[in-house]
């Protein structure tokens, strides 16, 4: 009967590679075509981001909530990125089986 709520953790998990693993690749291989800070600064606050990238980084809070985390861990390097990346991964695997319990127990009272 912990079926849904362990699958659930587990597709947490996923997700938070999935997403972590999806912005490391945009960041390296600028999938957005985002400039450099000496580009934006020559365009005098002309340039706006596309749409496309704003919608998947609010995609990436309602889908890995624990990435809030990383408002600890701005600007403190790479290692520190990857360890707040790991905690918030681990916090949504949590969060994922928070809610599979919760269906679990709406499920078995609907059934009767």
């Amino acid at each position: 009967m912990v079926k849904l709520p362990r699958r659930l953790a587990i597709a947490g998990i996923v997700v938070g590679i999935g997403v972590l693993i999806f912005w490391l690749c945009a960041n390296k291989y600028n999938l957005f075509h985002l400039p450099t800070a000496e580009q934006a600064s020559k365009m005098h606050a002309n340039y706006t981001a596309p749409p496309i990238f704003w919608a998947l980084r609010k995609a990436t809070v309602f889908l890995c909530p624990g990435l809030v985390l990383g408002i600890v861990t701005m600007d403190m390097g790479t290692g520190a990125n990857l360890i707040m990346w790991s905690i918030a991964i681990i916090v949504n695997g949590a969060i994922y089986y928070c809610l599979g319990f919760a269906l679990r127990a709406v499920a078995s009272k609907w059934s009767g």
